[in-house]
């Protein structure tokens, strides 16, 4: 049936997910006898994907490095028990620099991925309408976190700042009047400068979305420029209209 064919895509995907990904750490590491067992995947019925790492006494072979063995009950995690890095070698600074760049990186190998597979005019849709769901789901919760008090465009304006710095993004926040705040971006990581203009836009659908959420009566833009002879990647400004735009 249909249904079941549905089911059953939902399982492949999931499981294709794990296999390009967790059993790759060995030999990323240099440890060929480690492998990869999953055992539980939400896709499947289960409220949460699980698995562990396995090191075997020999080297794996490529079908070896990931197996499953779904399993209906697992030991209840103990955090105690977890593997547990030596601040010495990853002191606070190194381990947020490598989750900054491991998420740089799953942003921008992904938009690679989806335009090598479905080109640019499709890809660019998927990032506009995933940022414009982002802005709409968290918005409120970044701003509770980052916060910001108020919806003026000066707390717009703020907010987004605050996202950019905790993206370890370059860039300047410049209040122009009472109505107007305008932020120059010096980077726009993890792309490069010369990320196409479709992409910038798309990407920016999070800005649009989240200040109409904030407040309808500001409006976001942007647009490439470069700003007293310095090279610039983007100019966001957000403005009070003193209107209703929605």
């Amino acid at each position: 049936s249909r249904t079941a064919s549905a089911v059953s895509g939902w399982r492949t995907v999931r499981r294709t997910i794990f296999s390009a990904w967790h059993p790759r750490n060995g030999k990323l590491m240099g440890c060929p006898k480690l492998g990869y067992v999953g055992t539980k995947f939400i896709m499947e019925g289960d409220p949460y994907d699980e698995g562990y790492f396995m090191e075997y006494d020999h080297d794996l072979a490529p079908e070896e490095i990931m197996q499953y063995k779904t399993v209906q009950h697992t030991p209840e995690f103990d955090p105690a028990k977890a593997p547990k890095l030596d601040p010495k070698v990853w002191p606070e600074a190194r381990l947020l620099k490598a989750q900054r760049n491991f998420s740089g990186g799953y942003v921008n190998t992904t938009i690679e991925c989806l335009n090598n597979m479905v080109g640019e005019a499709v890809t660019n849709f998927i990032a506009g309408q995933t940022n414009r769901h982002l802005a709409v789901q968290y918005i409120h919760e970044l701003k509770a976190m980052a916060g910001v008090e108020g919806k003026d465009v000066g707390a717009i304006a703020k907010l987004f700042a605050t996202i950019l710095d905790a993206c370890y993004q370059d860039f300047s926040v410049e209040k122009l009047s009472d109505k107007k705040h305008r932020i120059a971006l010096k980077s726009y990581r993890p792309f490069g400068d010369d990320a196409p203009e479709a992409l910038r836009h798309a990407l920016f659908e999070f800005q649009t979305m989240g200040t109409r959420i904030l407040n309808g009566r500001v409006r976001a833009t942007r647009q490439r420029e470069a700003i007293g002879g310095a090279k610039t990647a983007e100019v966001w400004e957000f403005e009070d209209t003193g209107r209703w735009l929605y």
